[in-house]
């Protein structure tokens, strides 16, 4: 399993989803990059990717429909960002019915 932050690199006038981990949240290399590297090693290894905002989570879900297919391994999706066992919860199911609609776009 690879895992790696992400954040949103807001320096441009369309967010980009980046691999950084806060407190820098500079890096010169987007989660698309990333994505493209980590297919192309043809590891057949899983991905875990921790969210660090929640402005980061719709980018960079519309990243991974392009690449979901591709990734032979697991993915994983952890999103540490909220306080409260309720807040996190709820965070929760709203990542899991996101899956659903990402994965139904897959099988159209």
């Amino acid at each position: 399993m690879i895992e790696a932050d992400v954040t949103l690199a807001e320096t441009t006038r369309y967010p980009i989803p980046i691999m950084s981990s806060p407190p820098l949240n500079m890096s010169d290399i987007t989660l698309e990059d990333w994505l493209v590297e980590l297919v192309r090693s043809d590891t057949g290894k899983g991905v875990k990717l921790d969210f660090k905002s929640t402005r980061v989570v719709e980018p960079a879900f519309r990243v991974l429909a392009r690449h979901a297919d591709y990734i032979k391994g697991p993915l994983v999706l952890n999103a540490d960002i909220l306080p409260g066992l309720i807040i996190i919860l709820y965070f929760y199911i709203v990542i899991f019915i996101m899956i659903f609609v990402f994965a139904g776009c897959f099988f159209l």
